[in-house]
């Protein structure tokens, strides 16, 4: 069987259809001329051509173009090409959400972007993309290794039960009623790949914890501390308070972020809005660090004085609060 370029290059018929892009007209020429087989090789190029100029008029903002050449490709879906189909779809989702979504979010979404495409060229990945990953939750639902955007819908649902119990049991009821998409994106964060969990963030409810959740997450994850600390600012306002989401406590991470954004008064707030008891060392130093850093050293000595004395083998605590107290 000669190749889809001979076939071309040896029927002028064929060659002008193609270049015409009349493609329907090429396949019914190809199987009236006994060329089956070719015609997976036309399908490609055809969907391929029409799904690029589908992507180019979602740029241009010409929907109806978009549409047209959208149905227009659907005609030659086939298994082969069922990754292009996804992409463009992703990339038409991509530039519809950098148009309608606010500009910390249109950042995040072409920083996402950006390293998407580096690691498709076989850049790694960033080293802050392991920050929040879980990689037993991946084995938990069997889907190491695999493509989670190649999977359907009915493919993820038997995700929800173990992606719901890595959540507190206050915010895991929620994942259900989020549904796959949800789903899909706590896997990606799980799996190492913030970057590809940001255009589902985007689609989900603004006002729901979860979501807000991971959007903070991702952001972070992604180097932009700002719309991180926005969206865990959302998060408290929605769920109410904090929760210790495994070892993430939502306070001392929102703390962070605002120190991160150059807040540090607003960092010593939401420190000190938390039990003591209940956010661990390094919390502690770092209050007793931006208490010091703002003047005001008695706080930070006496913060860092009730740590000594519960924790007498904490040398290092010890050793702060004799330079405080010099």
């Amino acid at each position: 069987m000669p190749s889809f370029d001979r076939l071309q290059a040896a029927h002028r018929d064929l060659a002008r259809l193609v270049a015409e892009r009349d493609y329907r007209a090429a396949r019914e020429w190809l199987e009236a001329h006994d060329h089956a087989d070719a015609v997976v090789t036309l399908d490609v190029h055809a969907a391929s051509a029409w799904l690029w100029e589908a992507e180019e008029a979602c740029r241009k903002g010409d929907r109806e173009r978009m549409n047209a050449c959208l149905t227009e490709a659907a005609r030659f879906r086939r298994p082969e090409n069922a990754a292009r189909f996804r992409e463009a779809r992703r990339q038409i989702r991509q530039v519809t959400l950098e148009l309608t979504s606010p500009f910390d979010w249109a950042e995040v979404l072409r920083v996402a972007s950006y390293h998407r495409q580096q690691m498709l060229a076989g850049e790694p990945a960033p080293p802050r993309y392991a920050t929040f990953a879980h990689p037993r939750l991946i084995e938990q639902v069997g889907l190491a290794g695999v493509d989670l955007d190649a999977l359907e819908a009915r493919d993820l649902t038997t995700a929800l039960d173990a992606v719901a119990a890595a959540y507190p049991e206050e915010l895991a009821h929620r994942v259900r009623g989020l549904g796959v998409p949800f789903a899909r994106c706590a896997l990606w964060i799980a799996g190492g790949r913030p970057d590809l969990a940001v255009l589902d963030l985007l689609e989900l409810p603004d006002a729901d914890p979860l979501v807000c959740l991971e959007r903070a997450r991702v952001a972070y994850a992604l180097g932009l501390s700002v719309p991180a600390a926005l969206a865990l600012t959302d998060f408290v306002m929605h769920h109410g308070h904090h929760v210790v989401v495994r070892r993430l406590h939502t306070g001392v991470f929102l703390a962070q972020l605002a120190h991160a954004n150059g807040d540090d008064a607003r960092a010593v707030d939401i420190l000190q809005s938390l039990p003591r008891d209940g956010i661990g060392r390094r919390p502690i130093l770092l209050l007793a660090e931006l208490l010091q850093g703002l003047g005001r050293r008695d706080e930070a000595a006496k913060v860092l004085r009730a740590w000594s004395d519960d924790h007498p083998s904490d040398d290092d605590a010890a050793e702060r609060l004799k330079h405080l107290t010099l």
